[in-house]
């Protein structure tokens, strides 16, 4: 009588076909994580980090946002900064300022963070960066007088995109709109990629054949384009000093709701 034995070639078969439907499941599962992770809006990080060069509103803007919190949560009187309708002037801040929000709607406290814009306390917004971890950065600029700091804005801009960690959402504001000498955000766009174009040319030419540099987007620097290093931008106009922050409000709604 006869034993039935399985053949080595059907058993090297099963194997295959397991290892195989494996390897798919652990690839479907990788690919649904990266595009969970990095595209589906939302960093890792509780903080919004309010950044930009100095003079551009940034502190205006975090004054606003934390007493409009306390408006909604306390129903608290909004005189003592704000007058005529109009935000109270605040000084350029050489430290960083931050404040704690805290909502029925939110899962858990957001920090709102305001980094000075000189170029000699970009140190600060890094070391924050490292214990802070980011949800959205929003970049303030001065739509008025982008034209005359054209230079150094472009280099703060590129020097914090640069420093962020990834993924990340960013949201470019021109302020000041309301002012008569505001470029719309178009102008404000196609100008800093011009400049930080011309900025990373001269940065590469500068460099010795064995050294390198973190870089980011091609040559002809393009914010659309940043998505590919994860890296989401938006653009909005607005005035903090007027109120028409909308577009700001909203963003942030979206990045911590």
């Amino acid at each position: 009588m006869s034993t039935a034995t399985t053949a080595p070639s059907s058993i090297t078969m099963d194997t295959t076909l397991l290892l195989t439907s494996l390897a798919l499941t652990l690839l479907l599962i990788a690919v649904s994580t990266y595009f969970l992770f990095f595209w589906s809006g939302k960093a890792s990080g509780n903080a919004i980090y309010l950044v930009g060069p100095s003079g551009s509103g940034k502190t205006a803007l975090w004054t606003f946002v934390r007493h409009i919190l306390n408006l909604v949560n306390k129903r608290s009187d909004m005189s003592s900064k704000l007058k005529y309708g109009r935000t109270v002037p605040t000084q350029t801040s050489m430290s960083i300022n931050s404040c704690l929000l805290t909502h029925a709607s939110l899962k858990k406290p957001v920090t709102i963070i305001d980094c000075p814009g000189h170029p000699r306390l970009a140190h600060l917004l890094r070391q924050s960066l490292a214990t802070t971890p980011p949800r959205g950065v929003t970049v303030l600029l001065d739509a008025a007088t982008i034209k005359q700091d054209l230079n150094s804005v472009a280099n703060s801009v590129y020097s914090t995109l640069l420093a962020l960690p990834r993924p990340i959402h960013v949201l470019f504001v021109a302020n000041k709109s309301d002012l008569f000498t505001a470029l719309p955000v178009h102008k404000v766009r196609e100008l800093l990629e011009e400049e930080i174009s011309t900025l990373k040319k001269t940065r590469d030419d500068g460099l010795e054949d064995d050294e390198e540099r973190p870089t980011l987007g091609g040559p002809e620097f393009n914010f659309s384009e940043l998505e590919e290093d994860a890296v989401m931008v938006e653009w909005t106009k607005g005035s903090i000093e007027s109120r028409e922050v909308a577009g700001v409000l909203e963003w942030v709604s979206d990045r911590i709701s």
